[in-house]
Protein backbone atom coordinates (compact mmCIF):
# COMPACT_ATOMS: atom_id res chain seq x y z
CA UNK A 1 0.00 0.00 0.00
CA UNK A 2 1.28 3.44 -0.93
CA UNK A 3 1.61 5.77 2.02
CA UNK A 4 1.02 9.47 1.46
CA UNK A 5 2.98 12.27 3.16
CA UNK A 6 -0.08 12.89 5.37
CA UNK A 7 0.01 9.26 6.50
CA UNK A 8 3.73 9.48 7.24
CA UNK A 9 3.08 12.55 9.40
CA UNK A 10 0.25 10.76 11.22
CA UNK A 11 2.41 7.68 11.83
CA UNK A 12 5.15 9.89 13.31
CA UNK A 13 2.66 11.69 15.57
CA UNK A 14 1.29 8.36 16.80
CA UNK A 15 4.75 6.92 17.31
CA UNK A 16 5.77 9.94 19.39
CA UNK A 17 2.62 10.20 21.50
CA UNK A 18 0.57 7.30 22.85
CA UNK A 19 -2.28 9.71 23.64
CA UNK A 20 -2.43 11.03 20.10
CA UNK A 21 -2.56 7.42 18.90
CA UNK A 22 -5.27 6.49 21.42
CA UNK A 23 -7.38 9.58 20.94
CA UNK A 24 -7.33 9.50 17.14
CA UNK A 25 -7.13 5.83 16.18
CA UNK A 26 -8.51 3.68 18.99
CA UNK A 27 -12.24 3.43 19.60
CA UNK A 28 -12.78 3.48 23.34
CA UNK A 29 -16.19 3.14 24.89
CA UNK A 30 -16.66 5.58 27.73
CA UNK A 31 -13.06 6.80 28.07
CA UNK A 32 -12.33 8.50 31.37
CA UNK A 33 -9.65 10.50 33.13
CA UNK A 34 -8.52 7.51 35.25
CA UNK A 35 -7.61 5.58 32.11
CA UNK A 36 -5.54 8.53 30.85
CA UNK A 37 -3.77 8.75 34.22
CA UNK A 38 -2.96 5.03 34.06
CA UNK A 39 -1.58 5.30 30.52
CA UNK A 40 0.48 8.34 31.54
CA UNK A 41 1.94 6.45 34.53
CA UNK A 42 2.67 3.38 32.44
CA UNK A 43 4.39 5.52 29.78
CA UNK A 44 6.36 7.64 32.25
CA UNK A 45 7.61 5.20 34.90
CA UNK A 46 9.63 1.99 34.69
CA UNK A 47 7.76 0.30 37.52
CA UNK A 48 4.03 0.81 37.91
CA UNK A 49 1.81 -0.86 40.50
CA UNK A 50 -1.88 -0.25 40.13
CA UNK A 51 -4.25 -0.82 43.02
CA UNK A 52 -7.85 -0.22 42.09
CA UNK A 53 -11.23 -1.81 42.16
CA UNK A 54 -12.58 -4.01 39.41
CA UNK A 55 -13.85 -2.53 36.17
CA UNK A 56 -11.59 0.54 36.27
CA UNK A 57 -10.09 -0.06 32.80
CA UNK A 58 -6.60 -0.68 34.15
CA UNK A 59 -6.12 -3.69 31.86
CA UNK A 60 -7.37 -1.67 28.92
CA UNK A 61 -4.79 1.03 29.70
CA UNK A 62 -2.04 -1.62 29.66
CA UNK A 63 -3.45 -3.04 26.41
CA UNK A 64 -3.27 0.39 24.77
CA UNK A 65 0.33 0.81 25.95
CA UNK A 66 1.24 -2.68 24.69
CA UNK A 67 -0.42 -2.04 21.32
CA UNK A 68 1.43 1.26 20.96
CA UNK A 69 4.71 -0.53 21.61
CA UNK A 70 3.73 -3.38 19.29
CA UNK A 71 2.94 -1.11 16.37
CA UNK A 72 5.65 1.56 16.74
CA UNK A 73 8.66 0.10 18.60
CA UNK A 74 11.39 -2.24 17.38
CA UNK A 75 13.00 -5.34 18.84
CA UNK A 76 11.00 -5.73 22.06
CA UNK A 77 9.46 -8.61 23.95
CA UNK A 78 6.42 -7.83 26.07
CA UNK A 79 5.49 -10.62 28.48
CA UNK A 80 2.03 -10.88 30.00
CA UNK A 81 1.70 -13.14 33.02
CA UNK A 82 -1.18 -14.12 35.28
CA UNK A 83 -2.47 -16.92 37.47
CA UNK A 84 -4.58 -18.29 34.61
CA UNK A 85 -3.85 -18.51 30.91
CA UNK A 86 -7.41 -17.34 30.26
CA UNK A 87 -6.49 -13.87 31.64
CA UNK A 88 -3.38 -13.62 29.47
CA UNK A 89 -5.20 -14.88 26.38
CA UNK A 90 -7.86 -12.24 26.97
CA UNK A 91 -5.11 -9.61 27.08
CA UNK A 92 -3.86 -10.82 23.67
CA UNK A 93 -7.43 -10.89 22.36
CA UNK A 94 -8.06 -7.31 23.51
CA UNK A 95 -4.78 -6.14 22.00
CA UNK A 96 -5.57 -7.95 18.74
CA UNK A 97 -9.05 -6.39 18.62
CA UNK A 98 -7.60 -2.90 19.01
CA UNK A 99 -4.90 -3.71 16.45
CA UNK A 100 -7.65 -4.56 13.98
CA UNK A 101 -9.08 -1.03 14.44
CA UNK A 102 -5.90 0.64 13.23
CA UNK A 103 -6.09 1.83 9.61
CA UNK A 104 -4.29 -0.49 7.22
CA UNK A 105 -1.83 2.22 6.16
CA UNK A 106 -0.67 2.54 9.80
CA UNK A 107 -0.57 -1.13 10.78
CA UNK A 108 2.71 -2.89 11.04
CA UNK A 109 2.42 -6.41 9.63
CA UNK A 110 1.63 -8.93 12.33
CA UNK A 111 0.95 -12.62 12.80
CA UNK A 112 -0.26 -15.08 15.43
CA UNK A 113 -3.00 -12.92 16.87
CA UNK A 114 -4.58 -15.66 19.05
CA UNK A 115 -2.09 -16.59 21.79
CA UNK A 116 0.83 -14.29 20.94
CA UNK A 117 1.56 -11.43 18.60
CA UNK A 118 4.66 -10.85 16.48
CA UNK A 119 5.28 -7.76 14.35
CA UNK A 120 7.53 -7.37 11.35
CA UNK A 121 9.60 -4.98 13.51
CA UNK A 122 10.42 -7.89 15.84
CA UNK A 123 8.12 -6.84 18.65
CA UNK A 124 6.44 -9.76 20.36
CA UNK A 125 3.73 -10.03 22.97
CA UNK A 126 3.92 -13.41 24.67
CA UNK A 127 2.02 -14.97 27.57
CA UNK A 128 2.82 -17.33 30.43
CA UNK A 129 1.69 -18.45 33.86
CA UNK A 130 3.18 -16.89 36.99
CA UNK A 131 5.55 -19.49 38.42
CA UNK A 132 9.25 -20.34 38.71
CA UNK A 133 9.47 -21.13 34.97
CA UNK A 134 7.70 -18.05 33.58
CA UNK A 135 9.37 -16.70 30.48
CA UNK A 136 12.40 -18.91 31.11
CA UNK A 137 14.85 -18.28 28.27
CA UNK A 138 13.41 -14.89 27.31
CA UNK A 139 14.85 -11.46 27.93
CA UNK A 140 11.78 -9.29 28.31
CA UNK A 141 11.69 -5.54 27.82
CA UNK A 142 8.27 -5.21 29.45
CA UNK A 143 6.52 -7.41 31.99
CA UNK A 144 2.79 -6.97 32.53
CA UNK A 145 1.38 -8.83 35.53
CA UNK A 146 -2.35 -9.19 34.97
CA UNK A 147 -4.61 -9.68 38.02
CA UNK A 148 -1.65 -9.78 40.39
CA UNK A 149 -3.94 -9.96 43.40
CA UNK A 150 -5.11 -13.39 42.25
CA UNK A 151 -1.60 -14.84 41.93
CA UNK A 152 -0.22 -16.73 44.91
CA UNK A 153 2.51 -14.52 46.40
CA UNK A 154 5.08 -17.33 46.21
CA UNK A 155 4.29 -17.89 42.52
CA UNK A 156 4.59 -14.19 41.73
CA UNK A 157 7.85 -13.95 43.67
CA UNK A 158 9.27 -16.96 41.75
CA UNK A 159 8.14 -15.42 38.46
CA UNK A 160 9.75 -12.07 39.27
CA UNK A 161 12.96 -13.81 40.38
CA UNK A 162 13.07 -15.64 37.02
CA UNK A 163 12.32 -12.58 34.87
CA UNK A 164 14.25 -9.81 36.65
CA UNK A 165 17.82 -10.79 35.72
CA UNK A 166 16.98 -10.50 32.02
CA UNK A 167 14.68 -7.51 32.12
CA UNK A 168 16.92 -5.09 33.99
CA UNK A 169 19.60 -5.19 31.27
CA UNK A 170 17.32 -3.01 29.14
CA UNK A 171 17.59 0.54 30.51
CA UNK A 172 14.07 1.25 29.21
CA UNK A 173 12.43 -1.79 30.81
CA UNK A 174 8.90 -1.66 32.20
CA UNK A 175 7.18 -3.65 34.90
CA UNK A 176 3.44 -3.08 35.11
CA UNK A 177 1.60 -4.82 37.94
CA UNK A 178 -2.19 -4.63 37.72
CA UNK A 179 -4.59 -5.13 40.60
CA UNK A 180 -2.28 -5.61 43.54
CA UNK A 181 -3.58 -6.31 47.02
CA UNK A 182 -2.10 -6.36 50.52
CA UNK A 183 -0.29 -9.71 50.02
CA UNK A 184 1.10 -9.02 46.54
CA UNK A 185 4.93 -8.79 46.55
CA UNK A 186 5.80 -5.20 45.62
CA UNK A 187 9.56 -5.16 46.14
CA UNK A 188 10.62 -5.62 42.53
Amino acid sequence: EIISPIHITEIQKCQDDVFYFKDNYILILNPDELQNKLIKSISKYQKVQITSSRQTKKTYAAVIYALHQFNFARDKIIGVVSSKLAFTKEFISNTSNLYNQIPSWMKIKARNLKTSMTSEMNVRIIIDLADEKCFCGYSLNTLIVENAGHIKPTNLRECLDTVMPGIVYDTNYKIIVLEINEITPTDF
